[in-house]
């Protein structure tokens, strides 16, 4: 039996790609929904969030099936325009502000076994709250750093930009994923193994790196292992990201093997990339299996 904590935002998505809108539940939906997919009876998904009442029955399938009290009710939340292409980073812009969540001291965080911090809009948490959850904790920090790699301007646009204090971030962290433009933003350096030196040296020793239709590159103390993507008809790229954090973050739980549990996550991130409605997710053990 596991206990996994998430935090992250929730918001609403309206997604373009090749001219079609979808709108549908996103943000840490996506890892929530993961979760839940391919947990077992016993298991326990906390979830730190916002909801809406205006907006819940978008994410009621899901979210009536992890455990909310630690979460708050908003009257709104976020909506980000998605704009998706098959041969270069997507574009995101937010229509409506975000507000902090609140990460109460009081909650018994020794508890899980492992914590999931999604940075779902870049304003999910301060670094301040992620050293409180360190302190406060006794299992490992898993972070996607994800939107805090992008700045917003004027117009509501995301856009990457060299993460402030990112040292701060990355004391507070056991396991840190990104993709391979939001590692450039660490600090500004292009090359690979340039960051990873530099992730070493502040204490950051597991390093996974996604890379879409390339595989994934996991970095354990300096030394390079990669994974190459499962060979599946890839037509959706929303989610998979937080999927595949979702993924290892589960199998790590029950036995600490960080290679396997790459492994796995990379093989269910590879097979939601070929779902194109959410009644696929309920069949996603199955899919798993004819892997074995």
């Amino acid at each position: 039996m596991s206990k996994i904590l998430l935090i992250g935002h929730s918001v609403l998505d309206r997604i373009y790609y090749k001219s079609k809108l979808q709108e549908k539940p996103g943000g840490i939906f996506h890892t929530a929904n993961t979760l839940v997919s391919i947990a077992n009876s016993g298991d326990e998904v906390y979830l730190i969030t916002h909801t809406s009442k205006k907006s819940y029955k978008y994410f009621s399938e899901i979210y009536d099936k992890v455990r909310l009290e630690f979460s708050e009710t908003k009257s709104e939340i976020p909506t980000v325009t998605l704009n998706l292409y098959d041969y270069k980073e997507r574009d995101e812009k937010y229509s409506r502000g975000t507000e902090k969540i609140n990460l109460s001291a009081k909650i018994d965080y020794t508890q899980f076994d492992i914590i999931l911090v999604n940075m779902i809009s870049g304003f999910d948490i301060t670094h301040e709250d992620l050293k409180m959850l360190k302190e406060k904790s006794s299992c490992e920090i898993y972070f996607d750093i994800h939107t805090l790699s992008r700045g917003i301007d004027v117009k509501g646009n995301r856009v990457f930009r060299i993460i402030p204090e990112i040292e701060k971030w990355l004391n507070s962290i056991d396991v840190l994923q990104m993709n391979e433009s939001e590692a450039k933003t660490l600090w500004g350096i292009n090359s690979e193994s340039e960051n990873i030196n530099k992730l070493l040296e502040v204490g950051v020793e597991k390093v996974i790196i996604t890379k879409g239709k390339n595989g994934v590159t996991l970095y354990n103390k300096g030394v390079k292992q990669h994974f190459k993507a499962i060979k599946t008809d890839s037509i959706n790229f929303v989610g998979c990201g937080d999927s595949f954090g979702a993924a290892f973050c589960y199998h790590y739980s029950k036995n600490k093997e960080l290679n396997s549990a790459v492994d796995f996550a990379n093989l269910v991130a590879g097979i939601i990339t070929s779902y194109n409605s959410q009644n696929k997710f309920k069949k996603l053990k199955t899919y798993i299996k004819k892997y074995d």
